[in-house]
Order: C-alpha cells, then structure tokens, then sequence
C-alpha cells in the first residue's frame, strides 16, 4: 500500500447522503461540465452517452446504503441528442482541486459489454491536457492508466489484467508528486512515470459512467456503477486536513484505514493506527531515573421527482437538564445550559456524526439531517456518546491528537462540557485543553524545536502523543504517565538528544562543551538570555537528592552517563525546557502561547516555533 506517512486527509466522500447538482448549486458535485453542455439538463458526454441532471427527467444517481450508483439507461434523443444512453458524470471543479498528493476512489465496476467506467482528473484552470486517468475500463479484467500532457515524450498508457476487478469493490487510486506519478489498484502499485512538465498544478476530480458505440453483444439493459468512496490526501504543509466520515462500506468491509495519514475529525469509526511509523524518537526502553532521588512536581432509471424546500424543526431546551427524543426530518436541537441528552432510536452506526466550525455538530442518518447545539450526550441504542462544543473538540484532536467521540476522549470531554454547560466560556475550555497538553504536547513541541529546529509533523505528534497511536512508549503511555513533567522532559530529551532524531545535531553544537559550557549555550537558546558562570554553576551544583546529588550528578545518573556526556547534556535541556514551561518565561514558552491558539484551529505542524512564533520581548 501506499505509505502515507505525514499526509493529510484532504477530501473525503463515503456517500452517507446526496450532494450532487448543476454547477453553482452549493452541492459538492457538480454533474454537467459548462463547456461541455448539450442542453439545460445534459453535457454532451462520451461515446454513445450523455451525462443528465436529474432535471432533465431521468435520474442517473442513487444514494444509499453507504454507496453513490451511477446507471446508463437508454433514453431519447430529446433528452441525450445524438447519443442512446442517458449516464451520469460527477465532477469537483467547484468545490476541490489540489496540487499533488493521492487520490483514490473504491468502486465496483459493471462488466457488461460497452460499458466505460472511468476516475479522472483534470487542470482547475481548464486548459488541455495535462490530464490523469486513474482508471478507465471497459467491463473486462482490463485496467488502463493514462497520462495526457503536452510533453509527448512522457505522454504514457498503462495496461495491466485484473482478474479480481470482475466482481465486488476495488481500490483505484494515483500517487502524483513532483516526480512521479505511480497508480494503485488494491493498495499495490501497478505502474509508475516520470511527472511530466505540464502536471505540476491543481487539478479536480472527475467520476463518469459512459458507454461506448455499440459493440456485439451490448444488451439495451440499465448498467450501473457503485462508488463506495472517494477520497484525497496531500502533503502540502498548507493544505487543512478533513474529517473521515461515517464508514458505510455497502459490502461491509472496514475501509477506514487511511494508509498513514492523518484526519481532522474522527468519526465514531475509528480508524485503527497507521501501520508505519513517522520519524520520530527511538523509545524503546524508557530511561530509569535514579533510585534514590525523589523529585517532586439502482434499477432502471426513473423521472426525477418534483423538488421540494426542506423544513428545519427547532427545538430549544430550558437552563436545566433536558432530554429529547429525535424524530425523522430535518432538526436543530439546542439544549441550552443544563446537561441536555439527545436520543436516537437506532445503533450508533447508522449515524454520522460531523463538526461544524461554528460549535455545533452534524448528526445525519437515512431519515435525518440535525443540527446539534449545546448537547452533552448522544444516546443510541448501543452505546451514549458525550459531546463538547465541536470547536473545543477539534483543540482536543490538534492538540492532544485525542480523536473526538473515541473512547479516549470521553472522559475529557465529559468534564469540558460539563463546565461550559454550567456557564463556562468557549475561552475557558479552549484553555483547560491547552493546560492539559503541558504534559505531553508541550514536551514534545519544546523538546522537538530545541533538537531539531521544528515542530513535529501531525503523523509524527500521533507517533509521540496519541494514546492510541502505534508508539507504545509514547508521552500518553503508562511509563511517561508515572513521571512528574519536569522528568518527562528530561527523559524524552535524552532519547531526543542522544538515539533520536537530534542526535547528530546536538553532538555538533554540544558534544565537545563541558556541562557547564553546554548549559550556558542551552540557558541562552531557551531563556534568551545568557548566564552568568556563577549561575550556572549554582544551577549544576543545587544538592537535589540525598546523600548530597547534585544536580549535574543527577543529570549523569538518568542518563546513565558521566555528567560531561552527551545524555546528561541531553537531560540538562530537558530540565531547562521544563523549568521555562513551568515559569512560562523565554523565547520558547512564550513562542508555545501563540503556536497552541493556532494549533486549537487550524493544526499547525512542522514549524520553526520560535522562527515563527518568537518576538523581541519574549
């Protein structure tokens, strides 16, 4: 499979519900190309085929049970002019486009004759070519790839047999970087070219059943195609991540592996951790502080039915404590102050639960679409699930790497909500999460910017942070959680400093100092300030444990190390480190103050923190 290690989730369809419409309709598929448009219902369309909206009387598309099919019927020439079938096309070049990355659609492809599936992309700003097709196919084993560009000595077609893709659902996807351009089928690489000169700028994506002229032994029957998913992922350091959705897979395969990558939102389906690991600090035996110390701290296709104007029911709850019972429609439920429970009749699965930028969440199901405001609990027929106000659940996600609806959210999300439904402030919350991060987050961000000059990318924070992600000896880990801060920080600077990632880096600034040369040079990078010899040595020589340690010796003992070796160097920064968060003075505490209120939003990574972050007067 592709390794998507450091990649974002950047768009994602599962096909829970149906937004597909003419061009400047609002919907997130658009299903007639302008420049291509044959009447005010049609685009011209492919073959023997003319893509319809559902406006022209016959509807191509049906959604439901989790998958978007597409069916060719045939039709009369006053609705597909020249052509026989009436298809449907589906495209996002209104709503995304995107500049490299990797995209993949699972379908299940018809295998009669004549039929021409196709998952496609083309230039945002309309020109031809440069084109990509993922896959074309024509109701045989046969998958083609193309590259249409204007650099014909890279212009490419590949050809593979698939002897799987006559039954059931398949992958179909495309890694397009700045030098390649590789195409997958299942998770396996089938193919791969040199990017060409004209493929380095956004393109959207493009879904279509067509059907070619007639062939021998093309039956006038309805051929359909089912889409389980489409998504997108980039390694653009810009680009916003997005929510996974609802896992609806209509064969009822878990697809919410998302091959490395990282989301903005988890759904109540958690996707299970990435199967490879980010670069991130060797933690495999945690460093043992010294005994002694103590340290505290579809059918045929039918007429589109008539268009109707959907109501929204509102239904406000009092200052106290309320429950409701959800009903089919379209609802906006706000409970108000008070612990408010909604309740819904079926099994959390056969929802979708989503945040909105503006605190509320989105519940939808087959017979509902709700807006939720101020609810403290969801109550299914399986199990409850506890909500906040979505924009403290998504700091929670960016900042702890705590998925929100997880189990492992549940508890901080319980508390949370309970203050803000008691009166607390969004301001408020948004700061206990920040509070809560001083143990993990914080070390990981600090410790990361010292040793390597960033923060962690989004995958390598899930590697260090997550409490469910594939590090068993992360910050969250039963280990690190029996340390007081100012240990986590010394311990994980060591692995930092001495087997991690920063090792090379801090041996050629610090591996030749002395201890108290070195903690000179670490004081000033941190505090912003340089030391005196006496206080540096009054920092070093401070008795810290019995039988009169001191500091520096204490430094030597957690790293199991002389106190002018690398580890102790190591653990002398993580000390330093501890103390400016602690006292939230320096370039670097005061540097973390202003990355968290971006990360709480936007889930800023990989970033010079202070080179960013830092001003003069911190």
């Amino acid at each position: 499979m592709p390794d998507l290690s450091g990649y974002k989730l950047s768009f994602d369809e599962e096909f829970n519900s149906r937004s597909i419409g003419q061009p400047g309709t609002g919907h997130v598929w658009s299903d007639i190309r302008p420049e291509w448009r044959l009447n005010a219902s049609a685009d011209i369309g492919f073959g023997d085929s003319a893509f319809v909206d559902p406006s022209s009387g016959i509807d191509p598309f049906a959604v439901k049970d989790g998958k978007l099919s597409i069916t060719a019927a045939r039709a009369p020439s006053s609705i597909v002019g020249p052509g026989s079938w009436a298809s449907g096309l589906i495209t996002t070049k209104d709503t995304f486009a995107q500049k490299y990355g990797y995209f993949e659609m699972r379908a299940e492809f018809p295998t009669d004759k004549g039929v021409w599936p196709a998952f496609w992309l083309l230039p945002a700003n309309g020109g031809w070519p440069p084109e990509i097709d993922v896959v074309e196919a024509y109701g045989t084993s046969d998958l083609y790839s193309y590259l249409h560009t204007t650099d014909k000595t890279h212009e490419a077609q590949y050809w593979s047999r698939q002897t799987t893709m006559l039954s059931g659902y398949h992958t179909y996807g495309v890694l397009w970087t700045k030098d390649t351009i590789s195409f997958w089928y299942d998770g396996k690489q089938v193919g791969s070219f040199a990017t060409p000169a004209d493929m380095n700028q956004p393109m959207y994506m493009l879904i279509d059943l067509a059907m070619k002229k007639p062939v021998d032994g093309m039956t006038d029957a309805p051929k359909t195609m089912n889409i389980d998913y489409v998504r997108a992922y980039s390694l653009d350091s810009d680009a916003k991540a997005v929510s996974l959705d609802h896992i609806s897979s209509p064969d009822g395969n878990d697809t919410s592996n998302l091959l490395g990558a990282t989301s903005y939102i988890a759904p109540i389906v958690v996707a299970p951790p990435a199967t490879t690991s980010p670069t991130a600090p060797v933690i495999t035996a945690p460093v043992t502080p010294p005994s002694t110390v103590t340290v505290t701290t579809p059918a045929t296709a039918t007429p589109a039915p008539a268009p109707s104007t959907p109501t929204t029911k509102t239904v406000t709850g009092a200052a106290t404590a309320d429950t409701f019972k959800a009903v089919s429609g379209e609802t906006h439920y706000d409970g108000g102050l008070g612990h408010d429970t909604l309740s819904y009749a079926k099994a959390s699965s056969s929802y979708s639960i989503k945040a909105n930028a503006d605190g509320s969440w989105s519940v939808t199901s087959a017979d509902s679409r709700d807006i939720v405001t101020n609810i403290e609990t969801l109550s299914f027929s399986d199990r409850s699930v506890e909500l906040v106000d979505s924009r403290v659940a998504t700091a929670m996600n960016n900042i702890l790497r705590i998925a929100p609806l997880s189990t492992q959210a549940q508890a901080t999300t319980k508390v949370l909500a309970a203050d803000m439904a008691a009166g607390g402030t969004l301001d408020s919350a948004m700061a206990q999460v920040t509070k809560a991060a001083a143990a993990t987050t914080e070390v990981a961000v600090l410790s990361y910017q010292f040793f390597t000059g960033k923060t962690p990318t989004a995958a390598g924070m899930d590697y260090l942070i997550a409490p469910t992600g594939p590090n068993a000896n992360n910050l969250s880990s039963e280990y690190y959680s029996a340390l007081n801060v100012e240990n986590r920080y010394i311990s994980f600077a060591i692995n930092l400093g001495t087997q991690g990632e920063g090792q090379a880096t801090f041996a050629k600034t610090y591996g030749e100092l002395t201890l108290l040369e070195a903690t000179k040079l670490a004081y000033a990078k941190v505090f912003g300030m340089t030391p005196s010899d006496e206080k540096a040595h009054l920092l070093l020589d401070t008795v810290v444990g019995p039988n009169g340690m001191t500091r520096a010796e204490y430094f030597g003992e957690w790293a199991h190390d002389s106190t002018d070796g690398q580890g102790a160097k190591a653990a002398m920064v993580g000390w330093l480190l501890a103390e400016a968060a602690s006292a939230d003075i320096g370039v670097y505490a005061k540097s973390a103050e202003a990355f968290f209120t971006d990360q709480m939003t936007y889930g800023v990574h990989s970033v010079d923190l202070v080179g960013v972050y830092g001003k003069v007067d911190h």
